[in-house]
């Protein structure tokens, strides 16, 4: 039977929880999120043609320059380097949690 849980255990429960709700939710999104980081077209607030004449309008450039687009691609790298950053945090909790379980000397002298 299983001793009353401290509440380091029932944080540590309740973290893995939200962990896996929010690694099944990103999952969920990545693929739209790829697609709107790789978006090209920039939608305007306004409908309708620019108000501007007589200006060379280059809609390619425009869009190029944007600084949201920049910062699509930016949030998307974020996004792949903590999602990396966290698989080695869970790999290495999954280590331990296995070294706490066994009573094989090799897991407790690091040699597995």
């Amino acid at each position: 039977m299983r001793g009353r849980r401290s509440r380091a255990d029932r944080a540590t429960i309740s973290n893995l929880d939200l962990l896996l709700r929010l690694a099944g939710d990103l999952r969920r999104e990545y693929g739209d999120i790829v697609e709107i980081a790789e978006d090209v077209s920039i939608a305007s607030g306004m409908g309708g043609t620019s108000g501007s004449t007589g200006t060379h309008s280059d809609p390619t450039s425009r869009e190029a320059l944007d600084g949201r687009r920049a910062a699509r691609r930016h949030a998307l790298k974020e996004i792949r380097k903590s999602v990396a950053a966290g698989l080695d945090a869970l790999q290495r909790a999954a280590y331990h949690a296995r070294r706490a379980q066994s009573d094989s000397p090799n897991l407790w002298s690091g040699r597995d």
